[in-house]
């Protein structure tokens, strides 16, 4: 067995520096599933390859032996274009199953993925489009050409983790933008949600899909619509709310993915990837509101204990993915 595990650098082809805890430098790569990098790193039969971004010659790449099958990792089609195109072409050649292929993350961008998953029982996705503006009165103009109603969140393309999210409620909120460089960078304008629940309170899982099947990462519960990983530090502070995720945690799979699992196995068809996460809000009826569809989450890292048995459930989902592309050969 033969597992080729393909990774990109970003389009600025930028990576972190790292010290590992054994102090040596190590570099992190962003717009990956990180799965060569937390599961097969140590193991003999995996290999991986960098492919370079846009601004740099990358010289023809050859390998020393076939691979059984390619786990395309990069992830992210507005950072990750030129990494994503050399891909492309080198998928092209292989005579091996592709997880992940790369003109499939192409198509997994805020606005092509909402228009994509529109119309699902149980499911809604906001409308999200993408713009290119020159001046905050370009946003306001857009959103009254797409038909959003306020409040609207606007973000740049390509960043993550609410860094570059803003909620706008009017067409009076001009100053709230000008946090941005309107420097030819594209936004997304998604049309909000409110998703709060009776107690005031946000909820946010994050799914993990892979080969349709619906695995639990995360719960998250915060006391303001962007709910993050620093949500934790609210949570904390109120023991009945870690309880909660507990119990959400621990019910899971006998209680929530079974409401959910025609939705996401559909879910799964239209986007077309073997792996990919979603986060999400889930009702008391299993009704879907998706807020990210893609293959670009961080899942495999477990920096809580309580973390341990979901991450490993996946990294096991992700095994028989792998093996059962390799017994199809």
């Amino acid at each position: 067995m033969n597992i080729l595990f393909l990774r990109g650098i970003n389009d600025d082809n930028k990576v972190e520096p790292l010290l590992s805890t054994d102090g040596q430098m190590i570099f992190r790569i962003d717009g990956s599933a990180s799965i060569f990098r937390h599961m097969y790193a140590q193991e003999p039969y995996a290999s991986s390859l960098v492919l370079f971004g846009k601004k740099v010659d990358q010289k023809s790449i050859s390998l020393h032996e076939k691979p059984d099958v390619v786990f395309n990792e990069v992830s992210d089609p507005d950072s990750h274009k030129g990494a994503l195109a050399r891909g492309e072409k080198l998928c092209s050649g292989f005579d091996a199953p592709i997880i992940n292929p790369p003109h499939l993350i192409r198509r997994t961008t805020r606005d092509q993925v909402a228009r994509r998953l529109s119309n699902i029982a149980g499911v809604s996705m906001p409308l999200t489009v993408r713009c290119r503006p020159k001046s905050p009165d370009d946003i306001f103009e857009t959103i009254e050409k797409e038909s959003l109603a306020y409040p609207v969140i606007v973000r740049l393309a390509g960043q993550h983790g609410g860094t570059s999210s803003t909620l706008i409620r009017s067409s009076g909120d001009q100053d709230r933008l000008h946090i941005y460089p309107f420097d030819g960078r594209d936004f997304y304008l998604t049309q909000y949600v409110d998703y709060q629940d009776d107690d005031g309170l946000f909820r946010k899982y994050r799914i993990v899909v892979i080969s349709g099947r619906p695995y639990f990462r995360h719960v998250l519960i915060g006391n303001h619509w962007m709910v993050h990983s620093s949500s934790f530090e609210f949570v904390r502070q109120r023991p009945d709310l870690l309880s909660e995720m507990r119990q959400r945690r621990l019910a899971f799979d006998d209680e929530l993915a079974p409401k959910i699992s025609a939705a996401v196995q559909e879910i799964h068809r239209r986007v077309e990837l073997d792996y990919f996460g979603m986060d999400c809000h889930i009702d008391n009826d299993g009704k879907l509101l998706l807020f990210e569809v893609n293959a670009n989450m961080n899942v495999l890292h477990d920096p809580d204990d309580t973390l341990k048995e979901a991450v490993d459930k996946i990294k096991q989902g992700i095994h028989r993915l792998i093996k059962s592309k390799i017994k199809t050969t």
